[in-house]
């Protein structure tokens, strides 16, 4: 038994000593950093303001060309509205749960990073890309215009009044009424905004 502790005590230091190996050169493969992304993030074609007042079907698409979506988030004010793991969707927005005033939205999307490393392969490393809006919610209801003046012109009767300047206009609504108030008629509709009666 003692002989053979003593030759696998032998052949161990025997290995210790024979085993010396030195690598020459550079084994490792420089990946750049920087990776460029090319992304297009919409959300119902607006541009960097977006105006709303009642509810808007917010329908939103993340494109990241060569790239796996691994999920989005759509935020209001840095509350998440919807997420997912779709490339596009949409979302019911109601307006009427906030204030009249201006907030942020944020449309996010994580993707693969692309740069072809053992973590970007095994799906450890990413990239997240984002576009975000301004939002002005206005639900405040619309101030009657004042009439400037109304005048008999070419057998009718003219009627001038002060533009609308608030948002979401759809129209102006002549409606003509009686001296007593009792007796009203439906007279036109005029949805621009810079015309008159």
């Amino acid at each position: 038994m003692k002989q053979l502790i003593r030759l696998f005590y032998g052949i161990t230091l025997f290995l210790s000593f024979a085993c010396d190996y030195n690598p020459s050169g550079s084994h490792y493969e420089e990946i750049s950093p920087s990776t460029e992304v090319t992304a297009e993030i919409t959300l119902n074609q607006y541009q960097d303001t977006i105006r709303v007042r009642g509810n808007v079907m917010l329908n939103f698409q993340v494109s990241l060309p060569g790239r796996i979506v691994h999920g989005y988030q759509l935020k209001f004010n840095n509350t998440i509205l919807s997420q997912g793991s779709a490339f596009s969707g949409s979302h019911f927005f109601e307006t009427k749960s906030y204030r009249d005033g201006f907030y942020t939205m944020q449309l996010s999307a994580i993707g693969n990073s692309g740069t072809g490393s053992l973590a970007d392969k095994h799906g450890a490393e990413s990239i997240e890309v984002y576009r975000t809006w301004v939002v002005q919610v206005d639900n405040t209801l619309p101030q009657p215009v004042n009439i400037t003046s109304i005048k008999p012109e070419n057998g009718q009767l003219r009627i001038e009044w002060q533009k609308y300047k608030g948002t979401g206009f759809e129209r102006y609504l002549i409606i003509r009424q009686s001296g007593n108030g009792f007796y009203s008629e439906y007279s036109g509709t005029i949805t621009d905004p810079d015309k008159t009666f």
